[in-house]
């Protein structure tokens, strides 16, 4: 369930980008870095439940902040309804970075 929420979002986003983001340079910005956040949300997935690695599931969203905080910094400037969108799922990944760190402490790999 929350995967569908997940991707609805990014749907949202990156409709609201190609029709409201009237600048080039930020709607090229803005779809480099979502696309990059996509694909790193995968790669987490696998780290995380195909590697099964705790360890490398906390790495791999400290990783995935860098691109996200980007993502919302453009957005803020761009488009403000997709920044807060963005920004509920900034605050569950910063949730996400403590819970996998906590897992990584008390279990190791």
């Amino acid at each position: 369930m929350v995967g569908l929420g997940y991707y609805a979002g990014c749907a949202a986003v990156l409709y609201r980008m190609l029709v409201y983001v009237n600048d080039r340079r930020g709607e090229m910005a803005s779809l480099a870095l979502i696309i990059i956040v996509m694909l790193l949300n995968e790669l987490w997935n696998y780290l995380f439940f195909g590697v099964r690695s705790t360890l490398a599931g906390f790495l791999g969203i400290v990783a995935f902040l860098m691109p996200l905080t980007a993502l919302l910094l453009v957005l803020r400037r761009y488009e403000g309804l997709s920044a807060r969108l963005v920004t509920a799922y900034y605050l569950w990944v910063l949730y996400d970075l403590a819970w996998t760190y906590q897992l990584w402490r008390l279990n190791g790999d």
